[in-house]
């Protein structure tokens, strides 16, 4: 049998369901930005764009029912807890599972079916996406989307086998290449492997607005390769 101490923690964290709006599961830190969808109307679309929150809920929901379920393997190793409680527990559990996947599967084919027939394939679906080069040396303005995703994935630092040289450095005897190291110095640095020149990050990026004039040319866009300095 299961003890008092178990079986109360087992009912404390089995009741981990948010609450439910209209049938989906609510998760109101998850926010989706709509990307612009010019063949929906306003209305449907952001109708779309609440399902998707919703769904987003509903995954959320499912990893902490996936998460509760991998304790039951300390169950197992409880000599306090019977066989036959364990496999209940267990059966109980991935039901429940299964019942979340289940809807998830039928909110997710419902929407598909009211959605617009328009004949849609991968390879068209990322003809549409707008490529955003991460290289500094390509001056841009960036839209408000367009900024997320780059302050999302940070400076872009690659790490080449080789840097260029630069020889009129080399002859004398100066630092003549980029250094990798330099990353974990200045960590807000970027460099472009097109100009073999670095940059700053914040400057590129916000440097063009208030403020902007204190920001030096030279780390926006014409980039800095003189390696001795």
């Amino acid at each position: 049998m299961i003890s008092n101490k178990t079986s109360a923690t087992i009912s404390n964290e089995t009741n981990i369901e948010p609450p439910a709006v209209d049938g989906y599961v609510s998760s109101p830190d998850v926010t989706l930005i709509p990307d612009d969808n010019k063949s929906l109307g306003n209305v449907q679309f952001q109708h779309f764009v609440e399902i998707k929150n919703h769904i987003c809920g509903d995954i959320k929901y499912i990893l902490k029912q996936t998460e509760f379920a991998s304790k039951l393997v300390e169950l197992a190793f409880d000599e306090t807890v019977s066989v036959q409680n364990f496999l209940v527990e267990t059966t109980s559990t991935f039901n429940k599972v299964k019942e979340s996947i289940n809807d998830l599967l039928i909110l997710c084919n419902k929407t598909l079916e009211n959605i617009p027939s328009t004949p849609t394939t991968v390879d068209k679906i990322q003809s549409t996406e707008k490529p955003i080069s991460r290289d500094p040396s390509i001056i841009k303005v960036f839209d408000e989307n367009e900024l997320r995703y780059l302050v999302n994935q940070g400076p872009y630092q690659p790490l080449l086998p080789q840097y260029p040289v630069n020889k009129q450095l080399k002859k004398k005897n100066d630092t003549c290449y980029f250094v990798p190291q330099w990353y974990k110095e200045f960590p807000l640095i970027e460099y472009s492997p097109i100009t073999d020149s670095i940059y700053c990050f914040c400057c590129r990026l916000f440097g063009r607005g208030p403020g902007g004039v204190q920001s030096e040319n030279i780390w926006v866009s014409s980039g800095m390769k003189m390696w001795n300095k």
